[in-house]
């Protein structure tokens, strides 16, 4: 066994001493080397601490972006006398707010135990996994360590963050967000209200067939019976399309425009499944990712769940990126066979680039189909992100953010005019209060 260098000067420092002693008759350096033969003796007997335990636990195994994590650490040392130092590596995107992830203590001649915690707040949602524990035992005379890692698996799933829908569901107040409220299933039992009156087909019932209206009608040459088409009774439909083009890495790691937007996605499709619709999800400008319509509980894990999934695509070309990526347009095409024969809400969340004017604008047309233009209130609502406030630092980036902001307001203006168009700008406020005050001015 190869002696550390620090025991080994504090040998060689014993024997000069002792050898000077003795020629020199000096009882002060005899003294001075029977010392450090008791500190030689002290670093055979008392050696390193042998064996170390370390586990960890967590105080819960799924958080909200922006909870806070408290971690318990727990180390059993043995053996030996000396120092331990501890480090728990922490995942990236969690924000160390109280305590310390790192622990220096000192080790007794018996066994010992430790116990410390520190608190993380979550910052970007998705599957996180605390892994590595570092060691390092000390030996407290001379300089030599054993240092080690273990792996201790603790996962952390972090769920994407949910705007306040109390104010929005608030019987006093009509809810701002827009309803389908034509978008009835074309299955089960017809109601006592009218939606539409149109010419008879084979298969129509007689009883439905209005008598005043075709009587009108045969005056005035029409020859064909008219019926009314009552609502049948079925859930409400809703369609999220969310975007992941580049745009959307827009920001930092921790607070960027596609987290702007799997919070909204997450906030709307809780908000609509309380209100008993059936809900849907789709992604464009990527690898298609699809939810299909589906209500309850479940639905709202399984659209949670894809959320979670969702992360910047990092390709090796943007060629690549741009081949196997589709459009809104091609994703609502996708989703035809479930979408036709209801009238959904279609909402549209990305954030809008001079570039994607025309692909916006064919997604909506493609939407106006199924979503009809009869009513007074448009069935598409789309939310745009604005995310410069996120990369804004300083009054000249402010003022070039107000520009470009200006200037993409102007792009977009007849895009407007077919839908519901919210502007929501992250850094400076939150997403329910730009719904409960953008929509209900319209």
């Amino acid at each position: 066994m190869t002696l550390p260098k620090s025991l080994t000067k504090i040998i060689v420092y014993f024997s000069l001493l002792l050898i000077l002693s003795i020629f020199t008759a000096n009882m002060v350096i005899f003294i001075l080397a029977v010392l450090t033969f008791l500190l030689l003796g002290a670093a055979f007997i008392f050696p390193v601490p042998k064996e170390i335990k370390i586990w960890r636990s967590l105080s819960s195994n799924k958080l909200q972006v922006g909870d806070v994590l408290l971690v318990t650490v727990n180390i059993e040392v043995s053996g030996g006398l000396g120092i331990v130092a501890f480090e728990d590596v922490v995942p990236p995107y969690f924000e160390l707010v109280e305590g310390s992830n790192c622990m220096t203590c000192w080790k007794e001649v018996r066994d010992q135990s430790f116990s410390f915690q520190y608190k993380f707040k979550c910052l970007v949602s998705g599957n996180h996994e605390f892994n590595i524990l570092k060691w390092e035992l000390r030996h407290f005379l001379y300089e030599y360590a054993k240092s080690g890692e273990m792996n201790e698996p603790s996962k952390v799933d972090v769920i994407p963050g949910m705007m306040d829908v109390k104010k929005i569901m608030n019987l006093k107040n009509k809810s701002p967000l827009p309803l389908p409220s034509g978008a009835q299933a074309n299955i089960g039992l017809a109601t006592l209200d009218l939606k539409d009156m149109r010419f008879y087909t084979p298969g129509d019932h007689f009883r439905n067939i209005n008598w005043k209206a075709t009587s009108r009608n045969i005056y005035k040459g029409i020859p064909w019976p008219v019926v009314n088409e009552y609502e049948k009774e079925g859930k409400k439909n809703i369609w999220i399309f969310i975007d992941r083009a580049p745009e959307m890495k827009m920001g930092s790691n921790v607070r960027n425009v596609m987290e702007c937007a799997i919070e909204a996605a997450n906030s709307l499709a809780n908000y609509y499944l309380s209100m008993d619709c059936l809900v849907g999800f789709s992604t464009f400008n990527c690898l298609q990712t699809t939810v299909l319509p589906g209500e309850g509980r479940k639905q709202y894990h399984r659209i949670r769940k894809e959320l979670v999934k969702l992360t910047f695509t990092r390709e090796k070309r943007v060629e690549e990126f741009y081949e196997k990526c589709i459009s809104l347009k091609e994703a609502v095409k996708t989703n035809t066979r479930y979408i036709c024969g209801s009238r959904p809400l279609f909402i549209i969340i990305t954030s809008f680039d001079r570039g994607m004017a025309g692909m916006i604008s064919d997604g909506i047309q493609e939407m106006m189909k199924y979503a009809g233009n009869t009513e007074r209130k448009p069935k598409i609502m789309v939310i745009n992100i604005v995310g410069y406030g996120l990369i804004s630092k300083g009054l000249e980036e402010l003022t070039a953010q107000k520009l470009l902001y200006q200037l993409d307001r102007f792009d977009y203006a007849f895009l407007k005019k077919k839908c519901i168009w919210i502007d929501w700008e992250p850094a400076s406020t939150s997403l329910a209060k730009v719904l409960l005050t953008q929509v209900r001015k319209l």
